[in-house]
């Protein structure tokens, strides 16, 4: 099995359309709201509002499935399906790995010399 690259240029430009300049503006405008994204998924949880959280981490992945960011799409998958569960234990588990994958997503774009 492949490992999943944390940014799929090719797949970006793909979801763009071949589109170059889209796949770029749909990334940036991804990555610049992704930090405040990232800092709305603990406080919800914390309250024990699962379903403003399920609906955030919904959004966010219909955004990402435009963006070729494969392993924080796949991150974000899992932590609505755990959240549809209702499975505290399992939420806290996708929750932690969709921060560690957003992380690893910033750090990447950065060293990508994307900023």
């Amino acid at each position: 099995m492949t490992a999943l690259a944390i940014i799929n240029k090719k797949q970006g430009l793909h979801l763009a359309g071949g589109n170059k300049t889209l796949a770029g503006e749909l990334l940036g405008t991804f990555m610049a709201q992704l930090p405040q994204a990232l800092a709305c998924i603990c406080p919800p949880k914390d309250r024990g509002e699962l379903e403003a959280l399920r609906k955030h981490v919904h959004k966010q992945l219909g955004i990402a499935c435009y963006c070729g960011i494969p392993r924080l799409q796949q991150a974000l998958k899992a932590l609505e399906k755990s959240l549809e569960s209702k499975e505290m234990a399992k939420i806290k588990t996708t929750i932690s790995a969709v921060l560690a994958e957003g992380d690893e997503l910033l750090a990447e774009f950065s060293r990508m010399g994307y900023q």
